[in-house]
């Protein structure tokens, strides 16, 4: 296995890992909710109880969104970075490859005569 693919592999385990916790964190959070007992008509609701419930929904929804945001926001630096270490190494291959090209013109070209003095 070669460098690049070393590399590739590296990147890929963080990726991974976060997207199945993402997918378990949904998976809870759907199930969390389908747990959830409805009231009958015979218990009594109080208002500020139910209010709490909402807004502890409301947050609960809003982490959720700002989590995929993140992830989402995660996912693309890491392609941005990919992309940008790929461009490194191909004008790095390309910079090795110009001066052995030079090298290799020093060595065949004739060596410049002497002048006498």
């Amino acid at each position: 296995m070669d460098d690049e693919e070393a590399d590739m592999e590296a990147e890929e385990q963080p990726v991974e890992r976060l997207a199945r916790e993402l997918q378990t964190l949904r998976s809870d959070h759907d199930l969390a909710i389908d747990q959830e007992t409805a009231l009958t008509v015979d218990e009594d609701i109080d208002p500020a109880v139910d209010q709490d419930t909402d807004q502890a929904v409301d947050e609960k929804k809003d982490q959720a969104v700002d989590r995929d945001k993140d992830l989402a926001a995660y996912f693309e630096s890491q392609e941005a970075m990919r992309q940008r270490r790929d461009e490194l190494k191909a004008r790095a291959k390309e910079a090795e490859l110009r001066v052995k090209k030079l090298e290799a013109e020093l060595h065949t070209a004739p060596s410049a005569p002497k002048s006498e003095q």
